[in-house]
């Protein structure tokens, strides 16, 4: 190929330095990563379920208290 000259050097893994360790620990930390963003989600949605099924029961409680009068 004219005008690019041959970058692989002898003894040089194709991966370059991307090695199967820096592989490994780069799917960890996304998995890490992942777990800790699904956690949180996951936290915050059964908050808000449970703030509006609070407030639902709240609004029949003061209806029949404020209805039997």
């Amino acid at each position: 190929m004219r005008g690019r000259p041959d970058t692989h050097i002898e003894g040089e893994g194709v991966m370059g330095t991307f090695t199967f360790a820096t592989g490994f620990g780069l799917l960890a930390a996304g998995m890490t990563l992942l777990a800790i963003l699904s956690t949180g989600f996951l936290l915050i949605t059964r908050k808000i379920e449970r703030d509006k099924k609070e407030e639902d029961q709240q609004k029949q409680w003061e209806k029949k208290i404020h209805g039997s009068k």
